[in-house]
């Protein structure tokens, strides 16, 4: 299992090639290669997020 942490906030869960993303947002400048999402997670409503 690999975590990636993203520049603002927000990461994702890479687990025998297949990705959970939580918290993805606008502000940060450089996503990792996210291929093979499997699900996306917001955990809470606010403005910065995708």
């Amino acid at each position: 299992m690999q975590i990636t942490k993203f520049e603002h906030s927000g990461l994702a869960v890479d687990k025998d090639g297949k990705k959970i993303v939580f918290d993805p947002v606008e502000f940060t400048e450089k996503l990792p290669s996210l291929t093979n999402v499997v699900a996306i997670i917001i955990t809470h409503q606010h403005g910065d997020h995708f």
